[in-house]
């Protein structure tokens, strides 16, 4: 079974998505993202201090300050806030963030509300030129503080204006990511997936998380309890239904299974041919799967392929047909 059908199957869940994002989510399909007892995994990425307690959501390396960013016109009270991402972990196509949370008051809401930018309501949502989403470009989206916002952008010009032939994030942004990956690993690939970052000498900070399927429009919306108060700030990025598209059968495929300490003097016999498409070294049964989608976390070692647990940040070691090509 090639790669372009699974290819297809990607396309046909990206497709859907697009549709899910725009129909109006309903309070339960929110909460169930969030709920600690239910299908999706829960990951609290660090706490967001609000200086002011206005907030903007944006694509951090290439809107936030701009029109293109969304500032909101709902407040909170200045303060440090939790933010959390739902996982949805597919067994083919590897874990992606649903949703982002900024939780308010830990309850759960009985309602959500489009979150409008400021100066505006809810009232004014279906106004023409009236736009309650912010756009994102490089497959990164943040929540942070209004200031914090105009600091990070002075800090941005500043560095482009010293670095004029350098690009932001390969050269300012992706060292940062990689090692937070390496520090914080569980749901992180090797060249990261979220990040609690402070703008240089400040101690206020953004916290960025990759945005579903990469780049598009997504809005907030706000979760009230049932005292009217606002829950939580939820950022929706994927609707989970969307992965329900009819899928290839899988191929029956051999597997061949032996300990590191058998397989390495066999290789370094130079007698010794390998006939099966795959090959695994004490690895769980997933790593397989992580092999054939050839997901960019994969690092080669001497010994095959280095790979981290998604789960637990354990690293487990596996390989492949081209590695013993004698």
């Amino acid at each position: 079974m090639g790669d372009n059908i699974w290819q297809n199957v990607f396309q046909e869940i990206f497709k859907k998505n697009l549709e899910l994002m725009k129909q109006e989510p309903e309070a339960a399909g929110l909460n169930a993202l969030f709920d600690r007892a239910g299908a999706y995994e829960q990951l609290t990425i660090g706490e967001v201090r609000l200086k002011t307690g206005r907030i903007e959501i944006g694509d951090p390396l290439c809107y936030i300050n701009t029109k293109y960013s969304c500032t909101l016109e709902e407040t909170v009270e200045p303060g440090s806030y939790p933010v959390s991402l739902s996982v949805i972990d597919h067994p083919v196509f590897g874990f992606r963030f649903l949703a982002a949370k900024l939780d308010v008051n830990g309850k759960t809401p009985i309602r959500y509300e489009l979150a409008m930018p400021q100066g505006y309501t809810i009232e004014d949502r279906d106004k023409p030129g009236v736009f309650a989403m912010f756009g994102v470009d490089t497959g990164l989206a943040c929540i942070c503080d209004r200031a914090v916002s105009v600091m990070y952008d002075d800090f941005i010009k500043e560095w482009r204006g010293e670095n004029p032939d350098k690009n932001l994030y390969d050269d300012c942004f992706a060292e940062a990511m990689k090692a937070y990956a390496e520090q914080y690993p569980r749901y992180q690939r090797e060249d990261g997936d979220y990040m609690d970052w402070c703008p240089p000498g400040s101690d206020e900070n953004l916290i960025l998380f990759t945005s579903g399927f990469g780049d598009g429009a997504y809005s907030g919306y706000w979760g009230f309890d049932e005292n009217g108060d606002k829950a939580c700030l939820v950022i929706r990025f994927i609707d989970p239904e969307a992965y329900d598209v009819p899928m290839p059968e899988l191929p029956r495929r051999k597997k061949f299974f032996m300990k590191a300490e058998e397989i390495k003097p066999l290789l370094e016999s130079g007698q010794f041919g390998i006939a099966t498409d795959k090959i695994m070294v004490e690895a769980p049964k997933w790593a397989i799967w992580y092999v054939m989608s050839r997901r960019r976390n994969t690092r080669r070692t001497v010994d095959g392929y280095s790979m981290r647990d998604r789960k637990t940040g354990n690293t487990v070691r596996t390989a492949g047909i081209s590695d013993f090509m004698i």
